[in-house]
């Protein structure tokens, strides 16, 4: 889907080594307590505007499976950003709940990191196309 459930805002305003983590247009994230982070994506949102998946809505199941693997790929040199992490329990089609082992709060910097944290589909994962 090539979108990310936090991002860090950028922009001439921004100073230099400023890192501000904001939710794309149409996302909340709240953490009710130390060991939940909840999500709400709004209905009707594309995850890009180019490539194999465009026009294809955002969901809860694809940010539970990107985390998903994310924490399970063999070789995956930035597991450690997350490792905090239990699960990811979707609650509805576009809301859900990331569990943690223990508090941790850099997971929402973390989410937002620009080279690791890309929300794609299942359908579109190498392990998964056929």
């Amino acid at each position: 889907m090539y979108s990310t459930l936090v991002r860090y805002k950028v922009g001439p305003e921004i100073p230099p080594g400023t890192f501000i983590v904001e939710t794309p247009s149409g996302r909340t994230l709240e953490s009710p307590d130390y060991m939940t982070y909840v999500f709400h994506l709004r209905q009707g949102i594309n995850g890009t505007t180019s490539g194999p998946s465009t026009g294809r809505e955002l969901v809860a199941e694809d940010v539970k499976f990107t985390f998903d693997r994310f924490l399970t790929e063999q070789g995956n040199a930035a597991r450690y950003m997350l490792e905090s992490v239990d699960r990811v329990r979707v609650v509805d089609r576009y809301y859900g709940q990331v569990l943690l082992q223990e508090p941790f709060v850099w997971l929402v910097k973390r989410a937002g990191n620009p080279l690791s944290m890309w929300i794609i589909a299942p359908r579109w994962s190498r392990n998964t196309v056929t």
